[in-house]
């Protein structure tokens, strides 16, 4: 599948960084323009997650809103909701004040199961089951239609969207480059690398890591190790706020 590029520059990637947060109360941290101006633009960029409720939706909101701000036409897409309302589409909505038309809202959201659980056991509740390649051909009228999609995933890396296909096996067939985002607390060198490692095995490009401190109170010093750390064993920049 072949995306052409929207008009910007693309430029090199990073490790990011950004503090503790409410998904929607967070006032926006300018470092976002930083961040975003360091993404390249030449297809859709998956938002993913060393596992569920690390930052996501926050992280997909806020690089919108810095895109948008950095003169891109961006816009936010979930293949798969679980859980109750309002969905993360409406959250990223929120955070970045972005406005879009209702011709492209079944595109931005293909599937919403109301069951908290992964998207394949979701769908099966309902007597449903997910279309990949709908959710892929939906990604790319989006894209088609002039804007950069920012994709976010459910869960990690290898939660299934159906009973044979994992978020993994998507982003490797379709060559999306992802922003990886895990929570910032002791353990997440090992969760952070393991997701690195599945991701280069697959050969998907990994454009940054966001690290999401939601606990103020740990140890600094050790949250400060953690970046150090995953920065080194990733090889890829840090950006600390």
């Amino acid at each position: 599948m072949t995306f052409e590029s929207p008009p910007c520059p693309p430029q090199g990637g990073g490790v990011f960084f950004e503090r503790a947060h409410d998904d929607v109360v967070r006032p926006f941290d300018p470092v976002f323009l930083e961040v975003a101006a360091q993404l390249p633009m030449h297809s859709p960029i998956v938002i993913v997650g060393t596992d569920t409720d690390v930052g996501k939706t926050w992280v997909t909101g806020h690089l919108a809103k810095a895109m948008h701000a950095n003169g891109v036409s961006v816009i936010t897409q979930k293949w798969a909701q679980t859980g109750p309302f309002p969905t993360d589409i409406a959250t990223h909505d929120e955070i970045s004040g972005l406005i879009f038309p209702e011709t492209v809202s079944a595109d931005r959201l293909p599937y919403y199961f109301p069951d908290p659980v992964s998207p394949h056991l979701s769908a099966a509740r309902v007597g449903r089951s997910l279309d990949v390649a709908g959710c892929l051909a939906a990604t790319t009228r989006l894209h088609k239609a002039g804007y950069q999609v920012l994709i976010e995933g459910s869960g990690g890396l290898m939660v299934p969207y159906t009973e044979t296909v994992m978020l993994l096996d998507i982003l490797a067939d379709a060559g999306f480059p992802v922003v990886l985002v895990s929570e910032n607390r002791v353990g997440v060198i090992n969760q952070v690398m393991l997701s690195v490692m599945a991701l280069r095995q697959r050969g998907v490009a990994l454009l940054g890591i966001i690290l999401s401190q939601k606990n103020p109170d740990l140890d600094p010093a050790v949250m400060a190790d953690n970046a150090r750390m995953v920065g080194v064993l990733s090889g890829v920049s840090v950006w600390r706020v």
